[in-house]
Parts: structure tokens; C-alpha cells; sequence
């Protein structure tokens, strides 16, 4: 054999070399830095999502809620993708109109919540309401519990709501006269996939 010949591979020495360069690299001894790549979920790189900003109802304009002139699949029956309230109306307050009440043949002046509660039961008189028994019971329990027991008011036949009864009447000839003009209702509006949609109270 040669004496130029190269020497055998041996494992062990390139072993030892790879752990010298380890512990330089730890040491910061070496000159040459090795990047240890980061975790996916720690990366820089990836791409950001900006937030969708929601178009204002009014930007949207009158067109945007026309759905049916819009090209869809024959079986999508979808009308619209969301619902935008613009409030909601109360009814106003009771006003009292105070017409009298008998109890037994004799007169009784109400308070305003005794003679809403009574108007109320007026309103019901003549529909299917007073003819079941459990509605009419617990009427009975709420308005007399609004008297003083002392007064002795316990049986609910005994009143006679014949003022009310007229009043009621003579509001809904009124009601039914009225001129187109007083007919008009105040109306709510909803917006639905931009379109103006009005709802009566």
C-alpha cells in the first residue's frame, strides 16, 4: 500500500467534529451563525387578514335591496341576507276619560288605574274573552284587589260599566269617520338586504 493513500473514513472523528461545532455555536464561538428555523405558528410571514368593514345601510343605496333583479340559482328562494331595525314605537300612556262606574246602583269614583283596568274589561266585553271562565277569574282577582276591602266590592256583576261601555262606542264612530288624511298611521321602517320596508302599528 501507498504511504499517499488516503486514511479510512472513520465515523467516530466526524462524530466528535459535530459536536465541537455544536458547543462552539452554543459558546458563540463560531463565526458563522446557524439559524435555527422557527415554529410555523411563530413565523412573520404569513399573510394578514384585514376586518371586513360592514357598508352603512345608507351607502348601500335604493337599488341594493332590489334581490329580484338580481341573478341567482333557480332554487335559491333566499330574499335577503340581513334584517336592520329602525326602532320600535310604545303606545302612549292611558289617558283617563273619566266616565263614571256603579256598584250596586251606586256611583264609585275610579283612580286611573282602576278605570284602565275597567276600560280594558269594557274592550273585552262581547268577544269569546269574558266567556272563559279562567280569564274572567283572574280579571276579577286583579280589579278588586285594587279597591280597599273595607269598600266590600267582591262580585264583579254588581258594577255597571255602562258609561265606558257608550264612550268605547261612540270613539270607534270616530275612528271610522275619519278622513283619508287622519287615516294615515305613522309607519316604522325596516331595512332588509338594503331595501326600505314598511311595517304599519
Amino acid at each position: 500500500m501507498s504511504s499517499t493513500s488516503r486514511p479510512k473514513h472513520d465515523p467516530k472523528v466526524e462524530i466528535k467534529e459535530e459536536e465541537d461545532a455544536g458547543k462552539s455555536v452554543k459558546n458563540g464561538d463560531s463565526k458563522k451563525k446557524v439559524e435555527i428555523p422557527k415554529p410555523k405558528s411563530q413565523r412573520n410571514d404569513e399573510v394578514k387578514v384585514e376586518p371586513k368593514v360592514e357598508e352603512k345601510f345608507e351607502e348601500r343605496g335604493a337599488t341594493a335591496g332590489k334581490w329580484w333583479e338580481k341573478e341567482r340559482d333557480s332554487n335559491d328562494q333566499t330574499k335577503w341576507q340581513y334584517l336592520e331595525h329602525k326602532g320600535v314605537i310604545f303606545p302612549p300612556f292611558y289617558k283617563p276619560h273619566k266616565k263614571r262606574v256603579y256598584y250596586d246602583g251606586k256611583t264609585i269614583e275610579l283612580t286611573p288605574v282602576q278605570e284602565e283596568y275597567a276600560t280594558y274589561w269594557c274592550q273585552s266585553l262581547g268577544t269569546d274573552y269574558v266567556t272563559k271562565e279562567h280569564y274572567v277569574n283572574n280579571f276579577t282577582k286583579e280589579f278588586l284587589g285594587l279597591f280597599d276591602k273595607k269598600l266590600g266590592y267582591k262580585d264583579l256583576k254588581k258594577f255597571d260599566f255602562k258609561e265606558i261601555v257608550d264612550y268605547l262606542n261612540e270613539q270607534k264612530e270616530i275612528k271610522k269617520n275619519r278622513t283619508p288624511e287622519e287615516k294615515k298611521v305613522k309607519c316604522n321602517r325596516l331595512g332588509a338586504g338594503g331595501a326600505n320596508i314598511i311595517t304599519r302599528n
